[in-house]
């Protein structure tokens, strides 16, 4: 009894980590972009460091290496997000244009239960009920792929 009660909690936790995940998933595309302005501002800035005068002033040419190391480091947390999106993308190959409609819906669009039934012309009880079916059915492909 103790056994399926942990089990159960294990996977409430692991449901809840999907979830975070997809909401996730739209608030990606905005860091991508902010990623890519701080690296253009970066950019800016080194050329400004390279349009100085040449002289063997350490704290220029460490100003200016600094600035790389931040646009390298950009550059790898973009590449990582992109990454992760893509992933979430595969993972809702997986489900039936429908369901996937009601998790683009819900998680990506902020839609309410009734306002995506009422769309897709569902009662918004039918629409939780197959909510928490498509999320039991993406877990398995999340925790093999340790998505979550």
């Amino acid at each position: 009894m103790e056994e399926k009660s942990l089990n159960n909690n294990v996977n409430n936790i692991d449901r809840e980590k999907l979830e975070s995940l997809l909401y996730e998933y739209r608030d990606i595309k905005v860091e991508i972009n902010e990623i890519e302005l701080m690296i253009d501002y970066e950019n800016i800035q080194a050329v400004g460091y390279d349009d100085m005068p040449k002289s063997p002033n350490v704290s220029t040419s460490s100003s200016v290496e600094s600035g790389l190391n931040r646009i390298e480091k950009l550059r790898a947390k973009k590449h990582y997000l992109i990454c992760k999106q893509k992933r979430i993308v595969n993972m809702l190959t997986l489900l039936n244009d429908k369901d996937r409609e009601i998790i683009e819906m819900y998680y990506f669009n902020d839609c309410t239960l009734r306002t995506i039934g009422y769309k897709l012309d569902m009662n918004d009880s039918y629409v939780s009920r197959r909510k928490a079916y498509i999320i039991n059915k993406l877990l398995p492909f999340a925790k093999k792929h340790n998505l979550v």
